[in-house]
């Protein structure tokens, strides 16, 4: 029997990496517990942490956080290392699972000293825009087991020195959780929503800009206003918790407060959320949902700057400048019968089909494997040229 500690530092992670988590727990050799990081127990994003407590054994972290300076995350995640290795030492876990890209993630040093492997998700990927590039980096290199989204990760994977015995090819099992949930007439979507969905509507995320942080509000009004511009329906989700979120809410909820064609949601639970991505006509934003859960859907998508410039896209993508007139003119261009045909019949590169627990069978196979904590970094070019 294996016990697994995982770390979820928000709903942002927690929603795409449930069904993982079902799948292992699910496993009858595993057992796995979740603690819940600083930012799901915050009111301003829906106290996530409740969600949580439903479907998994939760451990929380004892404290709230504050977010609002460059200086409050270096805060923050010092006080989250040491109350992990509290956890660590009390729990004594056989592994300790890793979320993607967030900064957060550096919790994951705690598991060093004890030699406890990690398993870490979702790296290979890349993002040009955002610390998370470094982040999701430096963690692959930290981790033990790696659990890819596609093929093209995976090879940056073994290019960073890995052993290809510890790495498999999972996807976005997400997607196929979204595409599973019941689907809502438009109707009774309209009526929850409270937005009439019959009109051409968009789905919007805006994130803080870590690496452009200065700009980060200036691009956000020229999006609000090109939206504005394009007379389009409009709703929008929460930022994450990254800087300036605080700013980001405030300017959208005087936005909203103008026109009753925009909705402002905290959180929308999986089964709003593909409904939305059903009846929507596109989204728009610079959130990885905008590359990964609109390719299931075949929605058309603006993925604005650079934010996600690099990851692995579906041609319903287009990445576009922060320039209104580039903005507008992309957005008809989705609307046009041409571009939505081309989109149709288009394969997700993100979804595939794993067989029932072949992600715990090889988690569990993995951790059976004396070899797993001793890493070294296999020289593949090297191997070649010999």
């Amino acid at each position: 029997m294996f016990k697994l500690i995982a770390f979820s530092a928000a709903r942002s992670d927690y929603d795409r990496y449930h069904p993982i988590l079902s799948q292992l727990k699910n496993h009858p050799r595993l057992v796995v517990k979740l603690i819940a990081g600083s930012n799901h127990q915050l009111k301003k994003f829906g106290n996530t942490k409740d969600l949580i407590n439903k479907n998994f054994n939760q451990i929380d972290l004892k404290k709230k956080y504050n977010l609002d300076t460059k200086q409050h995350i270096v805060t923050n995640l010092s006080k989250e290392l040491i109350e992990i290795t509290k956890i660590i030492l009390k729990e004594k876990p056989n592994a300790l699972i890793l979320f993607g890209d967030r900064y957060d993630m550096f919790v994951g040093i705690s598991a060093i000293p004890f030699n406890i492997p990690i398993i870490h998700l979702y790296g290979g990927a890349v993002t040009e825009g955002a610390i998370d590039e470094q982040v999701r980096h430096a963690i692959t290199k930290i981790s033990h087991l790696h659990l890819v989204a596609n093929k093209d990760y995976y090879n940056r994977v073994l290019q960073m020195g890995e052993e290809k015995w510890r790495i498999k090819i999972i996807g976005v099992p997400e997607l196929q959780y979204l595409l599973d949930q019941p689907v809502m007439s438009i109707k009774k979507l309209s009526n929850e929503m409270k937005i009439n969905l019959t009109k051409p509507t968009l789905l919007s995320t805006f994130h803080p800009e870590t690496l452009n942080i200065n700009k980060t509000i200036n691009n956000f009004k020229i999006m609000l206003k090109s939206i504005k511009k394009s007379n389009l329906q409009t709703i929008f989700t929460y930022p994450n918790a990254d800087l300036k979120n605080s700013k980001i809410i405030e300017i959208l909820k005087t936005f909203i407060k103008k026109n009753k064609k925009y909705k402002l949601i905290t959180n929308a639970n999986p089964k709003i959320y593909s409904n939305l991505l059903r009846y929507c006509i596109g989204m728009i934003g610079n959130s990885s949902s905008g590359l990964v859960e609109s390719s299931i859907f075949k929605i058309p998508s603006l993925s604005l700057g650079d934010r996600q410039k690099g990851k692995f896209f579906n041609k319903n993508v287009i990445f576009v400048k922060y320039n209104e007139r580039e903005i507008l003119s992309s957005l008809k261009l989705i609307q046009s019968e041409k571009f939505i045909n081309t989109i149709k019949n288009m394969h997700s590169g993100y979804n595939v089909k794993n067989k029932n627990l072949s992600i715990s069978k090889f988690v569990y196979n993995s951790l059976s494997n004396k070899k797993l904590i001793k890493k070294k970094f296999f020289d593949y070019f090297n191997e070649k040229k010999n």
